[in-house]
């Protein structure tokens, strides 16, 4: 069983079973602090070429390594039933009490005031058994706007597909960067804080196939309505961002990015 971080704080239990927005931000803290001390988590990034130094700490990037529940007060305690229902209720912990996001990198999405809204999760282990996922967010609608704080008055910004992709062009330097939650999950909240926000330009980033091209023709539809330009970047077919980062490097992938080309709907 892999050990809970040498560091974990002991939180508030009763206060934030109460309080579900400050118990998600709990567990983000706590899955953060997991990640750092993971040579799990450091061989994966770097196998995808996320091993930017700032990069853990700028996105709060986590690890769901099956020690959230040693880290909860014992579930036969009034405070451990209350918190773990609450996390529950959530979507963290199955009704099983096993972390839904057990084996992958965790990254948080947060809303407009910076609460941690939503969790996705990658599997660190491509190779899984069958009907296990490679990818998972918390129950419930899609929400939040991944790396607002990030882009909040740029007049261009970069749409990939997934939060995978979205790291890798944080990584090329670009840092005004967001993502939808899935080729077909460009939300209406991610639109209504385009258009707050004033961006006058969007590069859309998806994968070179038929999803993504049919994903991004929607998306620039959506955009154009709202008087957004939309750009496409080109990639090499079959490959998303990060495939062709890995396959060609950050460099290539800033030049791609720089040369998007106009999209005809």
């Amino acid at each position: 069983m892999p050990r809970t971080p040498d560091t974990a704080p002991s939180p508030d239990w009763p206060a934030l079973a109460a309080d579900p927005p400050s118990l998600l931000s709990s567990v983000t803290a706590f899955y953060a602090q997991t990640a750092r001390e993971s040579s799990e988590v450091a061989a994966y990034l770097s196998k995808r070429g996320l091993d930017h130094p700032a990069l853990m700490d700028r996105f709060r990037l986590g690890y769901a390594n099956r020690t959230l529940g040693l880290w909860l007060p014992d579930k036969q305690l009034a405070s451990g039933a209350k918190v773990r229902g609450a996390l529950q209720r959530l979507g963290v912990l199955r009704t099983s009490g096993h972390e839904l996001l057990t084996g992958s990198l965790v990254v948080p999405v947060c809303d407009a005031s910076g609460a941690v809204v939503q969790l996705y999760g990658r599997k660190l282990a491509d190779q899984q058994r069958e009907g296990v996922a490679l990818h998972a967010w918390l129950p419930g609608p899609l929400r939040g706007v991944f790396n607002l704080d990030g882009w909040r008055g740029a007049d261009a910004v970069v749409l990939c597909g997934s939060l995978i992709d979205a790291l890798t062009v944080w990584c090329a330097g670009v840092h005004a960067v967001t993502a939808a939650c899935g080729a077909d999950g460009f939300t209406d909240e991610l639109l209504q804080a385009l258009v707050r926000e004033g961006v006058r330009r969007v590069r859309v980033a998806f994968a070179e196939n038929a999803g993504g091209h049919a994903a991004a023709r929607a998306v620039a539809a959506r955009l154009s309505a709202v008087g957004i330009e939309t750009l496409r970047v080109i990639l090499p077919m079959g490959r998303d961002v990060n495939a062709f980062a890995v396959q060609s490097g950050l460099p290539a992938l800033s030049r791609a990015i720089k040369e998007a080309e106009p999209f005809v709907l």
